[in-house]
C-alpha cells in the first residue's frame, strides 16, 4: 500500500495542478475570447531561431566538458546526440538522457565512463545556473532592487561552494562504488575554474532561451517591449521549478502553473494559463523541428560524404 501510495501521489498532484489550471481557463473562456491576441509570425520564427541557438550552445557546454576529460566529439555530433537526449526528459526519471547519449555515444568511441561522469556534470550546472538567475529574478520581485547586490553576492558564493570539485567527486565516487563502477581518480577530475567556466556560460544560455520565451509571448500577447526582463525571469523561473520537481517528466503542471502566475503580472490569469499551456506545444515543436534538422543535415553529410576506394 504505501508503495502504491508513493508511486500515485506525485501524479495525483500533477493531475490536480491541471485540473485547477484547466478549470479556471474553461470558467473564464469568454475573457480569452475577447482578449486582443496580435499574432506576429516573424516575433514566432525569430523565438525558434533564438530557441535553436540557445540549443547549439547548450550542447557545447558538454562538448567542453567531454574535452577537459580528454573526450572528442565533433561540434555536429555533439548538437545531434545532446538534442536527442533530451527526449528523455519526456519520461519519468532522470536517467534516461544518460542511457540516450551512452548508446550514440559509444558509436563515436567515448566511453561510457567519460559520458556518465561529463553529463552529470552538465546537468548539475544546468540545474545550478538557472537556479541562482531564478533566485536572483524571484528577489527582484518580491524583495526589491535594495535587497538584489546582496543576493547575488550570497549565490555566488554558493554556487561557487557547490562547485567545488573535492565536494562534487566524492559524492560522485560514493555513488559510483554503491554500484561498484570505478571512481574518478583525482588526476582526471576537473579543476574548479572550468566548472566555473561552464557555469556562466550555462547561465548565459539560459538567458536566450528566455529571450526566445519573450518573442515567443510577443507574437500573440500585445506586450510592451520594455518587459523582456520579467518574461526572461517568468521563463528561468518556471522551467528552474519544473527541474526539480522530479516526479513530472518535463516539469508538466508544475511549470505551467509556475509560469502563469509570472505572466499573470503582465496579462489576465485565464491568458496567462492559456499561453503556459502553448508554451509546452512551442518547447515540443522546437523540439521536433530541431530532430527534423539534425536528421536533413545529417542525411546531406552522409550523401556528400566521398565513398571509400
Amino acid at each position: 500500500m504505501k508503495n502504491f501510495i508513493k508511486k500515485t501521489s506525485p501524479w495525483i498532484i500533477v493531475i490536480l495542478i491541471l485540473f485547477f489550471l484547466v478549470r479556471t481557463l474553461i470558467l473564464n473562456w469568454q475573457k480569452v475570447k475577447e482578449y486582443n491576441f496580435q499574432i506576429n509570425i516573424y516575433y514566432l520564427l525569430f523565438s525558434f531561431l533564438i530557441f535553436f541557438l540557445g540549443a547549439f550552445l547548450d550542447s557545447q557546454v558538454w562538448r567542453f566538458l567531454l574535452l577537459k576529460s580528454k573526450a572528442f566529439l565533433p561540434k555536429f555530433k555533439t548538437f545531434k546526440i545532446h538534442f536527442s537526449s533530451r527526449f528523455g526528459a519526456y519520461v519519468p526519471g532522470k536517467i534516461w538522457f544518460l542511457l540516450i547519449r551512452s548508446r550514440l555515444c559509444k558509436d563515436e568511441g567515448v566511453t561510457q565512463k567519460d559520458v556518465i561522469v561529463s553529463s552529470l556534470l552538465e546537468n548539475g550546472i544546468s540545474m545550478i545556473a538557472p537556479s541562482i538567475l531564478s533566485l536572483v529574478f524571484v528577489g527582484d520581485y518580491f524583495l526589491g532592487k535594495q535587497y538584489l547586490p546582496i543576493m547575488i553576492i550570497a549565490i555566488i558564493i554558493g554556487g561557487i561552494f557547490f562547485l567545488r570539485p573535492n565536494f562534487f567527486y566524492s559524492i560522485l565516487n560514493f555513488g559510483l562504488k554503491k554500484f561498484k563502477k570505478e571512481t574518478i581518480p583525482q588526476d582526471a577530475q576537473l579543476k574548479s575554474t572550468t566548472l566555473l567556466l561552464a557555469l556562466l556560460f550555462n547561465g548565459l544560455i539560459w538567458l536566450i532561451y528566455g529571450l526566445s520565451f519573450f518573442f515567443f509571448v510577443k507574437a500573440i500577447a500585445p506586450i510592451p517591449s520594455n518587459s523582456a526582463m520579467h518574461l526572461i525571469g517568468a521563463y528561468i523561473v518556471s522551467a528552474t521549478v519544473g527541474a526539480w520537481a522530479f516526479f513530472t517528466p518535463y516539469g508538466l503542471g508544475v511549470r505551467e502553473a509556475t509560469q502563469s502566475y509570472f505572466l499573470s503580472y503582465l496579462i489576465p490569469l485565464e491568458v496567462s494559463i492559456l499561453l503556459s499551456f502553448l508554451t509546452r506545444i512551442w518547447m515540443i515543436l522546437n523540439d521536433l523541428i530541431a530532430i527534423v534538422l539534425v536528421k536533413t543535415m545529417d542525411l546531406i553529410l552522409k550523401i556528400k560524404k566521398p565513398a571509400k576506394t
